[in-house]
């Protein structure tokens, strides 16, 4: 009798390897199973019979059992690795065994993911990509909001340089406030023998340094730089500019380019990559807010009140928010009011998050943008239904290897996964050849703008837009290839 409860436990042991057993891969499982019984056996060995077991042993042989289906689990990617590969490997046959059909519907899906993929790349480029600054999280956007009812277009000013210094201040949210020109301001300049119209942007003297921006070349502005009216003529030039103009020369630092007929001094290159803080607006060089009134033959432009032309970024000190910014703002838009109640009556103070689009026009953007996406997406789903529409006819075909498959027993959800991954081939392949599509048609609508629009858009294909193309791919296959393979499982009668 002593023997025989042991035997009658370890049973159950045996059963639970094999009742685990079934989810490892079945090339695995017969040595797999070997390994766990002798494992078992060994260790009831060890621990003499059951009913001579303390609790403590009792749950150590339970643990231990216990483990095999983690061992299983792990187990399970070669599962689904040998299932996947297996799959993709008759994808690829069959796709090359009907060249034809794989051609028609590579085509039709790449002009639906390119045009998708094309008009994401410009939602990336203005409403998704952070500034190329240090912490753009911690920037606000500072505005004058009109405090009556009015237009949306209306609703919100630029500031003029009088309020800005007393915003910068006085403010007690902000680390650092810069202001800048939000128009692009057109100049012409020349240096030896070269002269052209060139685009640049007034900024104010820590401009660089609230943003985290270091030279690549030379230096940025310094604080005194910025102080007395048309005391420091110097300039930041733009890495593109320095490129494209000055054939990257490094010793280009220290020497004069004439702008609007007044000479600077070249301090310092801008970073690669760099533009500013608006999307569209790519200035070739910077130079500080002193210099205003020559860059555009405007001598009272600094003391106007009446003149507003400054966009605001303010960095926020550490332990603050918006919604404190926000109250420390409109207290001082009040003091404003009451000091100044012709120019600043009626304004109060709005905060934007700090992106590439300035906030009061993002919504605008957004809808826009919105619109050419639901026009892209109706154009994939004609794609999508034009490749349904010839993998069903594959299907009626295929009804001979359907029924082989069946009998040799192969289940409908399996010949599903297997249809469906063929069809996701088909689609990252039209997602490809969509990308090198986009990759086209982005310069050529660039170029499409009028002449006289001064926008300079940098749209790149990004890890964003290789994403967004990844996942469009998959959804689509997934869509299209979703009905002809539930279908074409109908065709035979096949197991469930």
């Amino acid at each position: 009798m002593n023997g025989a409860t042991p035997t009658t436990s370890f049973r159950f042991w045996l059963w639970l390897i094999a009742f685990v057993g079934v989810i490892v891969p079945r090339r695995l499982r017969s040595d797999w199973r070997q390994e766990w019984e002798a494992e078992l056996r060994y260790r009831e060995m060890l621990l003499e019979e059951w009913e001579r077991l303390d609790s403590r042993h009792k749950l150590d042989l339970l643990r231990r059992s216990a483990s095999a289906f983690w061992d299983a689990l792990w187990l399970q990617p070669k599962r689904l690795e040998d299932e996947m590969f297996q799959d993709l490997r008759f994808g690829v046959r069959m796709l090359i065994k009907h060249p034809g059909l794989t051609i028609v519907v590579v085509m039709s899906l790449a002009l639906g993911i390119g045009a998708n993929t094309t008009i994401f790349s410009f939602v990336n480029a203005l409403l998704l990509r952070p500034p190329a600054v240090t912490a753009p999280g911690q920037l606000l956007e500072v505005w004058h909001q009109r405090q009556k009812a009015a237009p949306a277009f209306e609703r919100y000013l630029p500031l003029n340089y009088p309020d800005y210094a007393y915003y910068r201040e006085n403010n007690r949210v902000f680390s650092e406030l810069l202001a800048y020109d939000g128009d692009p301001t057109f100049v012409s300049w020349s240096q030896a023998s070269q002269a052209e119209m060139t685009q640049g942007q007034i900024v104010s003297g820590n401009f660089f340094s609230a943003l985290g921006v270091k030279a690549a070349l030379g230096r940025t502005f310094l604080p005194g730089e910025d102080q007395v009216a048309g005391q420091h003529p110097v300039v930041v030039l733009s890495h593109t500019f320095w490129q494209e103009h000055l054939a990257s020369d490094p010793n280009v630092l220290g020497t004069a380019l004439v702008l609007n007929g007044h000479s600077f001094t070249v301090i310092g290159v801008a970073p690669a990559g760099f533009t500013g803080m608006v999307a569209g607006i790519a200035p070739d060089f910077w130079v500080p807010m002193m210099m205003a009134p020559q860059m555009k033959h405007d001598p009272g432009l600094l003391t106007r009140r009446d003149s507003f032309w400054l966009l605001l970024v303010g960095r926020l000190k550490s332990g603050m928010n918006a919604a404190t910014a926000q109250a420390d703002l409109n207290l001082l838009a009040g003091q404003l009011r009451q000091a100044y109640p012709r120019q600043n009556q009626g304004l109060d103070a709005a905060l934007f998050p700090a992106t590439m689009v300035p906030g009061p026009f993002r919504g605008y953007v957004g809808a826009f943008t919105g619109v050419l996406m639901a026009v892209v997406g109706l154009v994939l789903l004609v794609a999508c239904a034009n490749a349904a529409n010839l993998l069903l006819a594959q299907a009626m075909s295929r009804r001979q290897e359907m029924a082989i498959r069946a009998a040799l027993g192969a289940r409908r959800g399996r010949l599903i996964r297997q249809s469906l991954t063929e069809a996701v081939l088909l689609a990252c392949l039209g997602g490809g050849a969509g990308l090198a599509l986009a990759y086209w048609m982005v310069p050529v609508l660039l170029k499409l703008k009028p002449a006289t629009l001064p926008i300079k858009l940098d749209v790149p294909l990004d890890f964003r837009v290789l994403g967004f193309t990844l996942l469009a791919s998959v959804l689509t296959g997934i869509i299209f290839g979703l009905a002809p393979a539930w279908c074409s499982t109908f065709i035979i009668d096949l197991p469930n």
